[in-house]
């Protein structure tokens, strides 16, 4: 779809992008060639992706079919891979699920399509109804994200599982000239502890509050990493 329906694809790609970023909910890009990895997902998102084939709509029928959760927005599937219109929109039949999400009026999208004004950075903002589009996702995945971190909308956040079973969750403040921020991790019911390292303040290595199924990082200066003990023990 950004290849053949660019001007209007990639304002509300990036702007997805955007919204999840900046509402701290993990995701992965994945594309065409690489739709056999679905089902390591609990949900996909279709952002304005208006060219689809059918073979590609019949692989996202059967994700959703299977349990998953699905959020498309505006034009989704109207064309095919050849820029062809449909006349009958081939995902219509998935719209009522419990954990599909259809938003028609693409609150994603960054820019307005101009054929003489492609998407740039100044565009990349966060979409004002980005908590919207944050909930939708959530409610896709049935609530079910490998992380949840609870910080301001200048925090970036990745994490993963490391061979020992720890999770591993990196928090960095773009907003640091404002002075260090709060943030909380929400943890895994099988954790036992947490630990803050952090090259901004001393000491370099301490444990987390833990509270309400949250750890608790008073103080974010610039960067930050938690690692998240699971089990009966380190």
């Amino acid at each position: 779809s950004v290849t053949l329906d660019y001007f209007n694809s990639y304002p509300c790609v990036f702007g997805m992008e955007q919204a999840l970023l900046q509402e701290h909910v993990p995701f992965d890009m994945i594309f065409s060639y690489q739709l056999d990895r679905l089902d390591r997902y609990e949900a996909l998102v279709l952002a304005e992706q208006t060219c689809l084939s059918d073979q590609e709509i019949a692989r996202i029928i059967a994700f959703v079919e299977s349990g998953r959760g699905l959020v498309m927005t505006g034009r989704t599937g109207i064309y095919d891979e050849r820029f062809r219109h449909r006349r009958a929109h081939p995902l219509q039949k998935l719209l009522g699920r419990e954990r599909v999400v259809y938003l028609p009026d693409n609150p994603e999208r960054l820019s307005a399509p101009e054929r003489d004004h492609p998407p740039a950075y100044h565009d990349m903002r966060r979409p004002e109804r980005s908590g919207e589009i944050a909930a939708a996702v959530i409610l896709a995945a049935g609530g079910r994200l490998p992380w949840r971190v609870e910080a301001g909308p200048y925090v970036a956040t990745e994490g993963y599982r490391v061979a020992s079973g720890r999770r591993v969750i990196h928090l960095l403040n773009y907003a640091n000239d404002d002075g260090p921020g709060r943030a909380a991790v929400a943890l895994p019911a099988d954790a036992n502890s947490a630990r803050l390292l952090t090259p901004d303040a001393a000491p370099e290595e301490e444990a987390l509050a833990l509270r309400g199924g949250c750890a608790l990082i008073p103080r974010l200066h610039t960067y930050a990493m938690v690692v998240i003990e699971a089990g009966a023990g380190p």
